[in-house]
């Protein structure tokens, strides 16, 4: 089957032995290792190495799931299809979009009609990835021998057949690996597909468009867009850009730089701002890039400004040979870093009565004076009562938007008054806190409602996370309020309590909170 398989998000692709201090790392981790039955904990470097080496000489289909250019787990079809995936990745969607591809890949590319697949019966995280491919349940559960936990598991035996795959969503068996396609204001990003040579053959057909690139030929060579615009790898994507249906323009990334060409008749209309925005929020999105370049030829003025206007530097320039022109051309170098456009882009969030967005270093005080609150810290992970400055400015430091989960965002009043603090986990779970002096006055519903809609757009989450200690009834009603379900209890310890204590765990599923939380225009 094919050795690299593009997603949306993900880049699945051959194992290599450099994996092994990635894959060890990643799956030394309990809550990982007592899902699966032939894996032992601890998990050490020379275990990963023997697996990959196996693995290498195995005549399996196994693929390494890459988000973001980080080893986040694997997924396998040997007897049956196995997965696993680091547990700070859980509750994105992630694992369901490998498997989709994965499950896609092997039905197009064989002609078995059944695949197997398994689950230990408390995994109900699994379970419902295989229930959502079209798995159905095999018999009664059976006992089945659990490494990590050195003893037996019950495991429910799952199997999928080809029709019941490809008739969930009218899927066809000549469809392959899933194309990217995203969206930004105006503009539709997708693959190219073969459909869009003579489109394409149009656009750089227009010498005022190809002599502003480096490398196209012109006139332009189908065969040449064919090449240039098909390959997807772990390091060069490209997309043809689409208004209302019609192809205007082409973008692309390739080793930490990008570019795009737009059709003259569409110029002046700030589309070439806007596909700047998207190919950079595609980039940091997808690539573990540091920062990202672009180039301009010293007579494209309209181009350095887009660049600048998204808030890319000129960091030098350079000759290069253009080979449309034929000749050397004076190239101005441009550059943003991750950190900028993070900072760039951070959320903003409006509600009827406050704003969310990035806590400030003046916010620090008062910060402090809430979360140290008696009321309040016993309450929330990291405070205690009071809180000192300098651990509360270490957790506000922490606090940053990275443009991936793991930040805060502050909730204010009248846009400067901070009045509480809402977060976002790296294991998609919810926390937040207010001040006492403004509780039962529905901020809390407000600005959370706000938030969760917020993650659920920006990270596509297929669930959410919550808990609270037993005795906060207040943040229970509002979580029911938000369609949190009551998953079970657990015992956490917090620097404000003096042993640990019981929390109630809650679930949140998108469509739930679409359904009862519908997004309506102004």
């Amino acid at each position: 089957m094919q050795k690299i398989i593009q997603t949306a998000r993900l880049w699945l692709r051959e194992i290599d032995i450099s994996d092994a201090e990635a894959l060890a790392a990643a799956i030394n981790d309990f809550e990982v290792s007592k899902w699966l039955t032939r894996v032992p904990f601890p998990y050490g470097l020379d275990d990963a190495r023997a697996f990959i080496k196996d693995a290498l000489n195995a005549d399996t289909a196994l693929w390494v799931i890459s988000f973001e250019g980080r080893f986040v787990g694997l997924i396998s079809i040997e007897d049956e299809l196995g997965y696993w995936l680091v547990h700070s990745e859980w509750g994105k969607g992630l694992m369901q979009e490998a498997a989709e591809a994965v499950v896609e890949t092997y039905f197009a590319e064989t002609r078995n009609q059944e695949l197997a697949s398994s689950h230990f019966v408390t995994n109900r995280r699994s379970k419902r990835v295989l229930e959502a491919l079209g798995f159905q349940a095999e018999g009664e559960a059976v006992q089945k021998h659990c490494l990590a936990r050195e003893r037996d598991v019950a495991l429910q035996k799952m199997r999928l057949t080809r029709a019941d795959f490809f008739k969930r969503a009218g899927k066809t068996t000549s469809c392959k690996t899933a194309s990217i396609k995203f969206h930004s204001e105006r503009l539709e990003f997708r693959s190219f597909i073969k459909d869009d040579v003579d489109d394409l053959m149009a656009l750089l057909s227009h010498y005022e468009v190809t002599k502003n690139t480096l490398t196209w030929a012109f006139p332009p060579d189908p065969k040449q867009i064919i090449e240039r615009m098909s390959p997807q790898s772990k390091d060069h994507v490209a997309f043809c850009v689409l208004k209302d249906g019609q192809v205007i323009g082409q973008a692309g990334l390739v080793s930490g730089m990008f570019w795009y060409g737009l059709h003259p008749a569409q110029w002046r209309r700030g589309y070439g701002r806007e596909i700047a925005q998207a190919m950079i929020s595609f980039a940091f999105k997808h690539f573990d890039w540091p920062c990202l370049e672009a180039g301009v030829f010293d007579d494209n003025p309209a181009s350095a400004r887009v660049l600048e206007k998204v808030g890319m530097k000129e960091v030098g320039s350079v000759d290069l040979w253009c080979l449309p022109r034929r000749a050397k051309v004076r190239s101005r170098e441009f550059a943003i870093q991750r950190s900028q456009w993070q900072q760039q882009n951070a959320p903003v969030i409006k509600t009827g009565r406050l704003t969310l967005k990035s806590l400030q270093v003046d916010d620090l005080d008062e910060f402090a004076r809430i979360g140290g609150d008696a009321r309040v810290a016993p309450m929330i992970l990291r405070a205690t009562s009071p809180w000192p400055l300098e651990d509360a400015a270490r957790t506000l430091m922490q606090s940053a938007y990275t443009g991936r989960p793991g930040y805060r965002l502050g909730v204010y009043r009248d846009e400067h008054e901070l009045i509480g603090c809402l977060g976002l986990g790296p294991d998609a779970s919810i926390a937040y806190f207010f001040a006492p002096e403004v509780w039962e006055q529905g901020y809390a519903s407000e600005a959370l409602t706000a938030f969760v809609r917020d993650c659920f757009k920006r990270f596509d989450f297929d669930t959410l996370e919550a808990d609270h200690f037993h005795d906060n009834s207040a943040s229970g009603r509002v979580l029911h309020k938000m369609g949190f379900v009551t998953t079970g209890e657990a015992l956490a310890g917090l620097a404000a309590r003096a042993q640990k204590d019981t929390v109630i765990t809650y679930e949140l599923e998108r469509a739930r909170f679409e359904a009862l939380h519908p997004l309506t225009k102004p």
